[in-house]
């Protein structure tokens, strides 16, 4: 099936006829409208003033700040320890070497009769004519 696609045609040469002063006054209103919310956007909101409150006096006794504690007494003096005696290490032992491994296990099978590839037998000589 084929979709019946609708064909509109304009003559734009007949329809000619100036300006449309409806639509001028149509599209500088929209212009308008839109100008008008855009400038209701940019407004700042700016929340009703609070009443003032009234001052509030409160008393206030200063006391002396008590003395700084005393200052910590001073480390001791740190004990002359002579250094420890240095260790005359023995140098390493060779280690005993492990034994080489075994040889792998080689297992051939013996070959069956379909392994053995027989060669082609060779051509027959040319018959004499």
């Amino acid at each position: 099936m084929t979709e019946q696609l609708v064909i509109h045609r304009h003559d734009y040469d007949a329809g000619n006829q100036g300006l449309s002063w409806a639509r001028i006054i149509g599209i500088a209103f929209v212009i308008a409208l839109h100008l008008t919310a855009l400038m209701m956007l940019l407004i700042p909101a700016v929340a009703p003033k609070a009443p003032a409150e009234k001052e509030r006096t409160t008393m206030v006794t200063l006391v002396d700040a008590p003395p700084p504690p005393p200052p910590p007494p001073p480390p001791p003096p740190p004990e002359d320890k002579p250094p420890p005696p240095v260790k005359n290490l023995s140098p390493p032992k060779p280690s005993p070497v492990p034994p080489p491994p075994e040889a792998p296990v080689v297992d051939v099978p013996e070959p069956r009769p379909s392994d053995i590839v027989t060669p082609p037998s060779p051509p027959a000589p040319p018959q004499p004519p």
